[in-house]
């Protein structure tokens, strides 16, 4: 696979992250109905102040990700370490979704931080 292309599915994937967790959480806002996503249902039900950290926290990091200009190894690597402790947080205590979204980054952050070469 080319390197534009998995740059781009990367960048699709990290928005798909990001859009489904801010449809979930204006969800509220914009039916009555359940959110058709079941994995998300309790997302979207939960109340204002914990629906919109678990948003802000999802696609405040996708944000990060897709911008690689801040990036250096040594941030890449606190933000894999931090997403690595969302994503076991994520499962045990705010929901399975939270967990992957976070575990996904993680992921992205460790292969870019092995190709990113040291900071003097």
């Amino acid at each position: 696979m080319s390197r534009t292309m998995s740059r781009a599915l990367e960048v699709a994937l990290v928005a798909v992250w990001a859009v489904t967790f801010a449809l979930a959480g204006l969800w509220a806002h914009m039916s009555s109905h359940p959110f058709p996503l079941p994995g998300l249902q309790k997302l979207a039900g939960a109340d204002a102040p914990a629906r919109m950290l678990q948003v802000a926290a999802v696609v405040l990091a996708a944000v990060w990700l897709v911008f690689r200009s801040w990036h250096t190894r040594d941030r890449l690597l606190v933000f894999y370490g931090v997403a690595v402790a969302l994503f076991f947080l994520g499962f045990l205590y705010v929901g399975v979704p939270f967990g992957l979204a976070f575990g996904c980054f993680a992921q992205i952050a460790r292969v870019h931080a092995g190709k990113t070469p040291p900071t003097a």
